[in-house]
């Protein structure tokens, strides 16, 4: 009889323990706690509309509580990284806390225009006194073949011909492209060989390019140099 008892007590604490258990799930056992929805990290393009898919936020007892955003000035028409940050207080003040790291990337088409060029790119002839500028005071972007291709044209003041070829990574530019010129009394023409790194402003509208060029046809003269070209949207 006294193992009957105990086996008995043993199952009525058994049940006890379980009946808290369930009882504590249903009054709530956990934390309060904060998750975004979608992506921590996202992309998006300049000047695009972005839908922000937010978080959720849920107190001890599972009941949601209010998401607050704080986006940190962010805007898609400004080519840059943002962090937003996401909270919610519980009944107890208790604060939690979560990111999302958004991106703004430029396209090809966002950057065609005509655009005012300065610059201190200048070579040097025999038959000129004075050094001369490799480029126009003006230049045309298009769109090349392919989401970051770029075409820098009507660049030169010489043939007037002659293509940058620009390749957009995250928010820089690559260049690369020759300047055939050929000065008056000179009977053959010199070839500039032609790169460049470049960065685009957070307004995309200013790109400011570093170039080393090189005389790879040194007829007279020759060389090789350094320059800067600021390219703004007309």
């Amino acid at each position: 009889m006294k193992y009957l008892v105990s086996i008995l007590s043993l199952i009525i604490v058994l049940q006890s323990c379980k009946r808290k258990d369930f009882f504590q799930d249903e009054q709530g056992t956990g934390e309060t706690n904060i998750q975004l929805v979608g992506a921590d990290n996202m992309i998006v393009d300049f000047g695009s509309v972005f839908n922000d898919p937010g978080a959720v936020a849920m107190n001890a007892k599972g009941n949601p509580l209010v998401v607050v955003v704080n986006n940190n000035g962010f805007s898609t028409n400004k080519l840059n990284s943002f962090v937003i940050d996401y909270s919610a207080t519980d009944e107890n003040g208790q604060t939690v806390t979560v990111s999302r790291t958004i991106s703004v990337k430029v396209n090809n088409t966002d950057l065609v225009g005509t655009y005012s060029v300065q610059s201190d790119c200048k070579y040097n002839i025999p038959s000129v006194p004075l050094p001369v500028n490799f480029f126009k005071n003006t230049a045309d972007i298009v769109a090349g073949s392919g989401t970051n291709k770029l075409e820098f044209t009507n660049i030169d003041f010489a043939s007037g011909n002659d293509i940058f070829y620009g390749t957009i990574n995250d928010n820089n530019i690559d260049l690369t492209g020759s300047l055939t010129i050929s000065p008056v009394g000179i009977p053959t023409p010199f070839t500039y060989q032609f790169t460049g790194t470049g960065t685009i402003s957070e307004n995309a509208r200013v790109i400011t390019v570093s170039y080393i060029w090189e005389n790879i046809t040194p007829i007279v003269g020759g060389g090789i140099g350094s320059c800067v070209a600021i390219y703004t949207k007309n």
